[in-house]
């Protein structure tokens, strides 16, 4: 599943400490089952979320929390 989000400052996420232990949190959930990918878009200003894993569940529940903290704190 792949989210883009909006953003005022694409690279912003890098940095953000709140964004990057929730980052390090969902890769140690996802630990085998699956990955996650975070970066900044080419082409417009937004970062682009993108979980892969066994089951929609866990996508979803790897997702979400990354997404959040994103709008939460950059949008």
């Amino acid at each position: 599943k792949l989210i883009t989000i909006p953003v005022h400052d694409k690279h912003a996420w890098q940095s953000h400490p709140t964004i990057q232990e929730r980052i390090r949190t969902v890769e140690a959930m996802l630990h085998v089952r699956g990955r996650l990918s975070v970066r900044a878009s080419g082409t417009e200003n937004a970062i682009r979320v993108m979980v892969e894993a066994e089951t929609m569940d866990l996508v979803e529940e790897a997702i979400t929390p990354v997404v959040q903290v994103i709008r939460e704190t950059l949008a």
